[in-house]
């Protein structure tokens, strides 16, 4: 599901009144959840400058040492100096302000670049038992920006110290496969998928059960399989 808008969290770090579809999402998003945080906190900081907290006009005698190292004619009339003074002061305002902006736009900018691709579920399917076999499980295939990723989860699949279980697409009659990888810890695993496979001919999960041989092939021990609606 796609992230909360960031113009939308910006807004909402500002305390705006706004509402819409992305409210529902921020309730159950944990990183869109922080990314406001992170927002009212820059939001924060630039309203709690004070009026100590602003550049004033230096006093006159720093204007004098000027005046003294740029030799300046004493009888010059003070008209010219404070001028100077008020564009100075104006200049040291806009820089603070400037300041500001560059850390309400710093903080959107990376709010947006390390936000993670939206994910979109594309499939899923139930992974069934094989005959003599009693596990099983689920498979889901996603789109993560340009990349398609399958989520494979099998659950209570047997342990044994003399294999593993690898994660397969087929084609429908088996003639062909590709491998994915191996199940993780909790027996769950998520796969990016080789550029350019073709999903509507190797559209079949299969998960097989394979020893610690050395063989890349596939074991012919099928656990769990299930085709992926495409």
């Amino acid at each position: 599901m796609p992230h909360c808008d960031a113009e939308w969290l910006a807004l909402r770090a500002l305390g705006e009144p706004v509402q819409g579809p992305d409210e529902e999402h921020l309730l159950g998003c944990a990183a869109c959840q922080l990314d406001l945080a992170e927002l009212s906190a820059v939001v924060g900081t630039a309203r709690a400058v004070t009026a100590q907290d602003r550049p004033v006009s230096p006093p006159p005698e720093v204007w004098d040492r000027i005046a003294a190292e740029l030799r300046l004619d004493d009888d010059r009339p003070l008209a010219p100096v404070l001028p100077l003074a008020r564009r100075r002061r104006a200049l040291l305002v806009g820089a603070a302000a400037a300041t500001v902006g560059l850390l309400v736009g710093s903080a959107a900018t990376a709010l947006v670049v390390r936000r993670p691709p939206a994910t979109t579920v594309v499939a899923r399917t139930q992974l069934a038992p094989l005959p003599n076999q009693t596990a099983t499980g689920t498979a889901v295939l996603s789109r993560e920006g340009s990349a398609e990723v399958l989520s494979v989860d099998v659950p209570d699949l047997p342990a044994s110290p003399t294999m593993f279980y690898e994660v397969w697409l087929l084609t429908p009659d088996a003639s062909r496969l590709v491998s994915l990888g191996v199940l993780g810890p909790g027996d769950r695993g998520t796969f990016e998928l080789p550029a350019g496979l073709d999903l509507h001919e190797y559209r079949v999960v299969d998960v097989s059960a394979e020893p610690l041989d050395g063989n890349p092939a596939h074991s012919a021990d099928s656990v769990v399989r299930g085709t992926l609606p495409v």
